[in-house]
């Protein structure tokens, strides 16, 4: 299926208020969740995102993910199919609970010039698309003439902005990662977190870890735990520092936890480390 092909079939669109503890679903249709106030936890293809205030999820159908809300939020909602093939099909709004090894639904529509649609993506700043996915639910429950027709136009037109700021993004990783880079090599011996660098870069701390992973084989946490890691070995090398100094130095919580990343990373611990490079001077 090609992107202009594209015709929504919108199966559920409304406004609302959610709460529940952690459930595992595989869902039929693709999803549109806006979060309006509050907080949702999601966790998909082993990716974990907190939803916040203005954050814009999307997932293709099929998807298996769990979602939780402990303290509740306000969300708006849009259940749709790419096309219209299952629109005789009405009675899917409902996520089915999902069974370890036993997947319900699979996407039924892979878009061949539309990557993003195949997957899932998380936007921090949704307020550029909120008044259209708000248009779309006002046009889908005031019923109107032809408002399957229009909801199904507007909807066509997110999903075409979406794409074209996630390309956006796209084109700009490369620089995103290399500030991300920059950062930490400027800020590895203070305490620094995923948030602390997306800041940096501009982007939604998880859609950043996942450029991270992408260019450079790791994730941003690991990132800063093998720079750490290397300066260290050069400080042991090549200063009298004590190995607390070089501990705090590298910002490392502790000697304790210095010594054991050390270890498991090197196969020996930084002493010993440091006792065999002067030996071979």
């Amino acid at each position: 299926m090609k992107s202009w092909e594209i015709n929504p079939h919108i199966r559920f669109a409304e406004s609302m208020q959610y709460k529940t503890g952690p459930i595992t679903v595989n869902v039929y249709d693709s999803r549109i969740f806006c979060v309006l106030d509050g907080e949702l936890e999601l966790v998909i293809e082993n990716q974990h995102y907190i939803l916040t205030k203005n954050t814009l999820f999307y997932c293709c159908g099929g998807s298996i993910y769990t979602i939780s809300s402990k303290n509740g939020c306000s969300l708006l909602v849009l259940n749709f199919d790419p096309e219209q093939s299952r629109s005789k099909t009405v009675n899917c709004c409902s996520p089915v609970k999902y069974t370890e090894g036993k997947q319900i639904f699979k996407n039924a529509f892979y878009i061949d010039d539309c990557e993003f649609m195949n997957s899932h993506i998380a936007i921090d700043d949704n307020m550029r698309f909120y008044n259209t996915v708000q248009n779309i639910i006002t046009e889908f429950s005031e019923k109107k003439i032809y408002f399957r027709e229009k909801s199904s136009a507007m909807l066509k037109e997110l999903l075409i902005d979406i794409y074209r700021a996630e390309l956006k993004k796209s084109e700009n990783s490369s620089e995103a990662v290399e500030k991300a880079v920059m950062y930490i090599k400027s800020n590895y011996s203070e305490k620094i977190s995923n948030k602390d660098i997306a800041s940096v870069a501009g982007y939604h701390e998880y859609h950043l870890n996942r450029l991270f992973i992408k260019h450079t084989g790791m994730t941003m946490h690991r990132y800063i735990l093998e720079t750490r890691l290397e300066e260290a070995k050069n400080m042991l090398i090549n200063s009298e520092m004590k190995i607390y100094q070089i501990s705090e130095k590298c910002g490392f919580s502790s000697t304790a936890h210095f010594t054991r990343y050390f270890s498991k990373n090197f196969g020996y611990s930084p002493s010993k480390y440091k006792e065999d490079i002067r030996n071979k001077i």
